[in-house]
């Protein structure tokens, strides 16, 4: 009998649900590691990670009014197709149903 390994993004993602309070530290951890190196590829895949544990991009999806598919764009690798990076308006928008506000400071 051959047993299905899971891949890191399926045990990731997992272990985000299980746990909500590990979820929490996960996207807070990703937010300041992105304030520092301003890797936004790492950061897209983690908060694309968390929004599967919560419930994926339909989920996401049905409580903005971003699309599915825009979701995905957004949140790609290479970000929106149409800039290097998803808009600012974007991840307000993907960022509220997670709980989350996006702030600035100075």
């Amino acid at each position: 009998m051959t047993k299905k390994c899971r891949t890191f993004e399926e045990s990731t993602i997992e272990h985000l649900r299980d746990d909500p309070e590990v979820a929490q530290g996960y996207i807070q951890y990703a937010i300041e590691i992105f304030e520092e190196d301003k890797n936004i590829g790492a950061f897209l895949r983690s908060l694309h990670r968390y929004i599967e544990a919560k419930g994926g991009m339909t989920w996401l999806a049905e409580r903005t009014t971003v699309s599915r598919q825009h979701l995905y764009a957004a949140l790609s690798e290479g970000g929106n197709p149409s800039i290097d990076n998803p808009s600012i308006d974007t991840l307000r928008k993907i960022l509220r149903p997670l709980g989350y506000k996006l702030s600035f400071r100075v």
